[in-house]
């Protein structure tokens, strides 16, 4: 059985990319949700590495030359990452924190102005993200 739509009836999703298209001039670049949590986490890092972030969370920040010095690491700007028994304890942001911030290149890590910051990171996880790949 066929149904055929009114002329009148438009899908739904349609509506929507129009109205993205009309606002926009061109369809939006949105990460995956596992890349937006990503993005979240290290935003919400350089906030709190430069003073931006509430204090609880920038206590739970510190550079791995703050406890060890003369190591290589100190100079790369790397976060401590500290140890965790538990899956849960892995979720948490003083562990998570350092985690994704260590992963990033040391070109995004080293900007200190908050919107840099944020399109060199979306750019990184961007261009990082996998394709999709179509049946």
């Amino acid at each position: 059985m066929v149904c055929k739509k009114a002329p009148g009836e438009i899908a739904r999703h349609h509506v929507v990319n129009d109205i993205i298209w009309r606002s926009f001039g061109a369809p939006l670049h949105w990460l995956p949700v596992r890349q937006r949590i990503t993005f979240k986490v290290a935003t919400i890092v350089h906030k709190g590495l430069n003073g931006r972030a509430s204090v609880y969370l920038s206590n739970d920040l510190q550079y791995t030359g703050q406890r060890r010095t003369g190591m290589r690491s100190v100079s790369a700007a790397l976060l401590e990452v500290p140890r965790s028994r538990t899956a849960i304890g892995d979720r948490s942001f003083s562990i998570a924190g350092p985690r994704v911030w260590n992963t990033l290149p040391a070109f995004v890590r080293d900007t200190n102005s908050s919107l840099s910051f944020r399109k060199l990171l979306k750019a990184f996880l961007f261009l990082r993200r996998p394709r999709r790949r179509w049946r």
